[in-house]
């Protein structure tokens, strides 16, 4: 199977199948895991110095570590993390914008629910807010403008790991009203 060579990612039909193909043309099988960073705290990241040296030279050999230990080939996460350097290093990434959490963060309406973010207000989210667009919109413009270019980039979330549920529509319904933030989400 040869796919056209775009020097990028993309999808293609081929033989009536569809098929991720990596920028030589070639059919691309994930082999992924979420999220690699040097750590949240300042003892993590001071452990990964002393390890490896470096922030930057953690995320090389962690390439590196990864597909010679595990057949890793792609790796998951947010925009702010060292993604630009595994890429350098043929780590190809997906990337999160972090759309909804990021909004619901500025909106002081986040807690952590260990691993992932839950919500204020029943687990709703405030994507019917006209702000929330733009909150986006500026996200993504933010993302885009970090990888352009970036070959080993396979393509970009909104976000991960969101509260939905068969309850969704009862959890808006069932959010206090009065409140000022949720003007647009009851």
């Amino acid at each position: 199977i040869q796919g056209e060579k775009t020097g990028y990612f993309h999808a293609e039909v081929i033989g009536g199948k569809n098929y991720i193909i990596d920028p030589l043309g070639n059919p691309f099988y994930s082999m992924a895991i979420n999220t690699v960073n040097s750590g949240s705290t300042t003892n993590q990241k001071n452990v990964t110095v002393q390890k490896y040296g470096s922030e930057e030279e953690f995320y090389k050999q962690i390439a590196e570590e990864l597909w010679d230990g595990f057949g890793i080939n792609t790796i998951f996460g947010s925009k702010n993390m060292g993604y630009p350097i595994l890429m350098e290093n043929g780590m190809v990434c997906v990337v999160s914008v972090n759309g909804i959490g990021g909004y619901m963060k500025d909106l002081g309406l986040s807690v952590s629910t260990g691993g992932s973010s839950g919500y204020y207000y029943n687990n709703t989210m405030n994507v019917f807010d006209p702000d929330f667009i733009t909150s986006v919109d500026k996200s993504v413009a933010e993302a885009t403008a970090l990888y352009k270019g970036q070959q080993y980039l396979l393509g970009y979330t909104l976000d991960n790991e969101l509260p939905g549920g068969m309850d969704i529509l009862t959890r808006y319904l069932t959010i206090p009203a009065g409140e000022p933030v949720n003007a647009f989400s009851y």
